[in-house]
């Protein structure tokens, strides 16, 4: 009349997880696999870490290790990120 078998009310898993393997891994450096969109704010004191062209009107500032250089014409945004 009743099964032998006990009920324990665990679930067995019905997926496997598959470990990545090495060969799968991206191997580019972490420069070439992340971008910097966009700069929010700066890492000044004073007004001494900022600098102008007035030729082209960009404008340079230290942002964390970073350098930003904004158009002042423009919201256009460039960076040299120091890796190190």
């Amino acid at each position: 009349m009743f099964s032998s078998r006990r009920c324990t009310g665990r679930l067995t898993p019905t997926r496997k997880l598959v470990k990545k393997g090495s060969s799968l891994r991206d191997l580019r450096p972490l420069t070439e696999r992340i971008v910097l969109e966009k700069v929010l704010g700066v890492t000044l004191k004073g007004n001494s870490g900022l600098a102008c062209n007035p030729v082209t009107g960009e404008i340079a500032f230290p942002a964390g290790c970073v350098i930003v250089f904004i158009s002042s014409t423009g919201h256009g945004q460039s960076h040299i990120i120091n890796s190190s």
